[in-house]
């Protein structure tokens, strides 16, 4: 059974009728009904004790973030309006809206030195308030019958290195995980299209945060993925660049960008603020004198090592290398100073083979001045995608 109303086994309808009565006192609203409470059992897996946190948390959430009055109340930063990619297109052929994000587009050093993080949440939790408030309630009156979670399409053309910035990946995290709790059951089918090398990267970094039970939604389509879509999906309700017939009502432009916000790389004059790395507590500290070498053991090529790191007193050097003997070293990274006593550094590197890797911190050229050394780094190796119903 499907956990439907309508479509619900007795067991199912036993668990109703008890997650109903356990949370009697806060389901005080006309649209908190055998919908509204499926959702959050169906969320996890019909299991009453974690349904009941989960609305419960939500609760608190949305009474602190003013949720409630969110579409009404809240205006998005310009630059959230002009450069956070996405947008509604059309529906699905069971009527459900098509939300496209050409993810690869999005500028994540740019964002967050030209918006605060609570707005960059605020902006895109107030998408998901739009569609249960309006967009689900319209399309359900449309068709006569209960419309509820949309088609995600998730575009990756232009997803590259700088996109394992962590503070970036850190943020997208929490946004997964704000929507996930808050707006359960937000989300028929996930299609990912035009998934670069690098994909396997990125989603080793953002599966922890997605539910088991979105990752089964999740389609990795391959270098057919247009045929797959208009399956599911009609030609007229898809902009022409991902396989449908739909342009721009404005311009006629096959990516329809007045529906679908393209993104791209934000303007200097928006930035506001410097970046600072919300977990500073957590860098490792090391004072420098001459060299300090970090060594990770890569046993997965294609692997990648990425880092963040600053300083006290000056510049530091970093070279990176894999060790090819006992003290043979080849370089994977030529030595670069950098100043970071005045902004962090991040960066990250191909493995493209397994081994030994080396990050080299050289304060040879000032080894009279010792340097403080607040670091991160890690080995992220290729996620399996053996749950994806993956086509790549």
């Amino acid at each position: 059974m499907s956990g439907r109303v309508g479509d619900l086994s007795p067991k199912q309808e036993q668990k109703l009728k008890e997650f109903k009565e356990r949370v009697k006192d806060i389901l005080v609203k006309p649209e908190h009904n055998d919908y509204y409470c499926l959702r959050w059992l169906r969320a996890r897996s019909f299991d009453v004790n974690k349904a009941e946190t989960m609305i419960r948390n939500s609760m608190e959430t949305r009474k602190k973030m003013g949720l409630d009055t969110l579409v009404t109340d809240y205006k998005s930063p310009e630059v959230m309006e002009k450069y956070y990619q996405g947008g509604l297109v059309g529906e699905d052929k069971n009527g459900h809206p098509i939300w496209i994000d050409p993810i690869g587009n999005i500028d994540p050093k740019g964002l967050l030195k030209s918006a605060r993080t609570k707005d960059i949440l605020l902006s895109r939790i107030q998408i998901s308030e739009r569609l249960w408030q309006e967009t689900y309630p319209a399309l359900s009156k449309k068709y006569g019958r209960r419309i509820e979670g949309m088609c995600y399409m998730i575009d990756l053309e232009g997803l590259g290195t700088k996109h394992l910035w962590k503070p970036g990946v850190d943020l997208f995290n929490k946004a997964i995980a704000l929507i996930q709790d808050n707006y359960p059951e937000n989300l028929v089918a996930i299609y990912v299209v035009r998934a670069p090398k690098i994909f396997p990267i990125i989603y080793a970094l953002v599966k922890p945060f997605i539910d088991e039970n979105v990752r089964k939604k999740i389609h990795v389509l391959g270098h057919n993925f247009k045929s797959t879509l208009l399956k599911d999906i009609p030609a007229e309700s898809l902009p022409v660049h991902w396989g449908g017939t739909m342009t721009d009502p404005k311009t006629g432009d096959p990516k329809c960008p007045s529906l679908v916000n393209p993104g791209g790389i934000i303007p200097k004059e928006y930035y506001m603020q410097e970046i600072q790395i919300a977990d500073d507590k957590n860098l490792a500290v090391e004072v420098v004198k001459k060299k300090f070498d970090l060594t990770f053991e890569v046993s997965k090529k294609n692997s990648v090592i990425r880092y963040v790191f600053k300083t006290d007193e000056g510049d530091i050097g970093l070279a990176v290398f894999l060790q090819t003997g006992v003290k043979d070293l080849k370089p994977v990274k030529e030595l670069e100073k950098h100043n970071s006593h005045l902004v962090y550094e991040d960066g990250s590197f191909d493995c493209s083979e397994s081994g030994t890797y080396i990050l080299r911190f050289d304060n040879s050229h000032s080894w009279t001045k010792n340097k403080t050394l607040h670091y991160f780094a890690e080995v992220i190796e290729p996620a399996e995608l053996e749950d994806l119903s993956t086509e790549l």
